[in-house]
Order: structure tokens, then C-alpha cells, then sequence
């Protein structure tokens, strides 16, 4: 079964509620990724989505030790 990126999305919420729980504002983690604020909202409230880089930076610094936290697959996508 191929689960290519079609059937695929990211899971935007997950950040914003680790972001918080950790207690980090939105200006500390991106700073801490080295992406400017505007953009990181826009990956926080799900307008677009960080790259394979920013996503590897976002889960480090929020410790999300699984990337499938933050993948949502989309079921009947791509048949």
C-alpha cells in the first residue's frame, strides 16, 4: 500500500498544544528554529506547512519523539 504524500497532512494542533504545555510563546520557538515568527504561526494555526527541515527542528525543540504525532493520513486519498 503506498501512503505517499497525497494521503498525508500535518497535524498543526499538535505543535500548538506541545508549544503550550511547554509553556514556550510563539516568538521563543521561532527563534529557536531560526524561522521568523509570521511563519511559524502560519505552520501553528495550519495555513502552511514547515518543510522537512523546520519540521525536524520543531519536533527536536518541542520533543516530539515521533513524527507521526504530527501526520495526519487521510484515508481514501490516492486510491
Amino acid at each position: 500500500v503506498y501512503a505517499g504524500p497525497q494521503t498525508m497532512s500535518f497535524n498543526y494542533k499538535t505543535i500548538k498544544k506541545r508549544r503550550k504545555e511547554l509553556g514556550f510563546s510563539q516568538q521563543q520557538v521561532a527563534d529557536a528554529v531560526n524561522a521568523n515568527v509570521r511563519t511559524y504561526q502560519k505552520w501553528e494555526n495550519g495555513e502552511t506547512t514547515p518543510d522537512g527541515y523546520y519540521l525536524l527542528r520543531i519536533l527536536n525543540w518541542l520533543d516530539i519523539p515521533e513524527i507521526n504525532e504530527v501526520i495526519i493520513y487521510d484515508e481514501g486519498k490516492g486510491e
